[in-house]
């Protein structure tokens, strides 16, 4: 099951509420004192935050995100990769072992 980011959603709601839609994750990433593409390549590329910046958020945010979610929404996303990774692993260690069954059968 692939990982679904819900806390960077959340935190562009969050800002949307504050100051209008445009731009949220923008501003958010102006208080953290990152590139707007940094924040961007969280919400659309990567899926989560970094937990090293879990600190931060809960200061910019004001305690409405606390540090603690980012960083067990980190660990799931983290998690979630390893599975994946060794299901694509396990996929084609056993295309490649069938396939040389194949070969010696023939």
């Amino acid at each position: 099951m692939p990982f679904k980011a819900v806390l960077i959603n959340r935190i562009e709601e969050h800002y949307a509420n504050i100051g209008g839609a445009r731009g949220a994750l923008s501003e958010f990433a102006r208080d953290l004192g990152l590139d707007p593409r940094v924040v961007h390549n969280w919400s659309r590329v990567r899926g989560a935050i970094p937990s090293e910046y879990g600190d931060s958020i809960e200061k910019v945010t004001e305690g409405a995100f606390k540090a603690a979610d980012v960083v067990a929404e980190d660990i799931a996303y983290k998690k979630s990769r390893t599975v994946e990774r060794l299901a694509r692993k396990k996929k084609r260690l056993t295309y490649g072992r069938d396939r040389a069954r194949q070969q010696v059968a023939a």
